[in-house]
């Protein structure tokens, strides 16, 4: 009996891009964390700087999540940019960047209010039952949320506009299991 690892896209895109394009992966991800580890020190060294107030921490972390929502889409658009031309000669074009920066603060949106609501759905569970519900909930999340991301990604990168992305995206849930 042999044992083996379903192929799929995510299985067939690794083994492609591991071959031509793995160096500057490695090399736009340490780049990713040296950005998020930067980011981090600013807004710490900028919310001890002076008196702490609701306000100013309210306006901190929507610079820190605006500013990480727009490092994690520079990042997230060079790495579909090196799997992409792992297939194909493609050129780098940074034009449509800030549509995928809104792109991404749309996906944050809408990721944000189904968690606010699963939250809520969780806090309404009996108290010994409440981590198993919520780890469930999580993995659920997870498995479900990871897929649509990147399709949502990969349909903006081809050239659909925002909400033919977000559509196509909710369409391909209907494949999940192709997925994997």
């Amino acid at each position: 009996m042999r044992i083996g690892v379903k192929s799929g896209p995510f299985l067939d895109t690794i083994k492609i891009a591991m071959g031509k394009k793995f160096f500057y992966a490695i090399v736009a991800d340490m780049a990713f964390f040296a950005s998020l580890f930067i980011l981090a020190n600013l807004l710490a060294a900028a919310s001890y700087a002076s008196p702490q107030s609701v306000l100013k921490l309210f306006l901190l972390s929507v610079v820190y999540y605006t500013a990480l929502l727009f490092i994690y889409s520079f990042f997230k658009y060079l790495a579909i940019f090196l799997v992409r031309s792992s297939f194909e000669k493609y050129r780098l074009d940074f034009e449509r960047l800030g549509k995928f920066f809104f792109l991404n603060v749309c996906i944050f949106i809408i990721l944000f209010i189904v968690f606010f609501m699963l939250s809520f759905l969780a806090a309404n569970i009996k108290e010994g039952v409440v981590p198993f519900a919520a780890l469930a909930i999580l993995f659920l999340y997870a498995v479900i949320v990871y897929p649509w991301l990147n399709m949502i990604h990969v349909f903006f990168y081809d050239g659909k506009n925002l909400l033919e992305s977000l559509k196509h995206g909710a369409f391909s849930l209907k494949r999940i299991k192709d997925y994997y």
